[in-house]
């Protein structure tokens, strides 16, 4: 199915849910689909085996993207915190070479939140213990979305705990305009 019509679909069933986020697409390797549900050893096994750690599906969205989202289900959620081995998978994923840096690849436009990386969607959902692993083992605080969002704002909008708000600035964040996708 195309982006756009994807895109058609969700904003149409979107209308129609409250909560966090309707949730519709789903991993596309056996790699992503593993960081999705946060299974370690076939995480392992798959990246022995030769999975690209960083592969991206078509909306740009790696392993650790997929990991950072929490494990969700397909259709509308609440976010409503964090699992307790969750931060294992990240930290896993890392361990194996994945790249905290590595923004999606929707395109960009209104009403997108492209240009992210996997510290926005563990923020934006709600996983901030995946997100302070992250920062403590390399994620770049000052990437800034397509549309300008800096991680401190998306932090703050999510609820983030005060310890979080607190690395994020141990970690460099700049209220300055950083760095967008080109």
């Amino acid at each position: 199915m195309s982006f756009v019509m994807r895109s058609s679909l969700m904003m149409a069933a979107g209308a129609a849910v409250a909560g966090c986020a309707l949730f519709t697409e789903i991993p596309s390797t056996p790699l992503q689909q593993a960081a999705w549900q946060g299974d370690i050893p076939a995480i392992r096994a798959l990246v022995e085996a030769g999975a690209n750690i960083d592969a991206q599906d078509d909306m740009g969205g790696s392993p650790l993207y997929w990991a950072a989202r929490g494990g969700h289900p397909v259709g509308p959620h609440q976010c409503h915190g964090e699992a307790a081995d969750r931060p294992a998978v990240i930290a896993a994923l890392l361990d194996l070479g994945a790249n905290p840096n590595l923004p999606d690849t929707r395109p960009k436009g209104f009403g997108r939140s492209s240009g992210w990386t996997p510290l926005f969607v563990a923020l934006h959902h709600e996983q901030f213990q995946s997100a302070a692993v992250m920062l403590e083992r390399g994620a770049d605080p000052n990437i800034r979305s397509d549309q300008g969002l800096s991680v401190m704002e998306v932090a703050a909008a999510e609820g983030a705990p005060p310890e979080l708000i607190a690395l994020i600035l141990a970690k460099g964040f700049d209220r300055q305009p950083a760095h967008r996708r080109q």
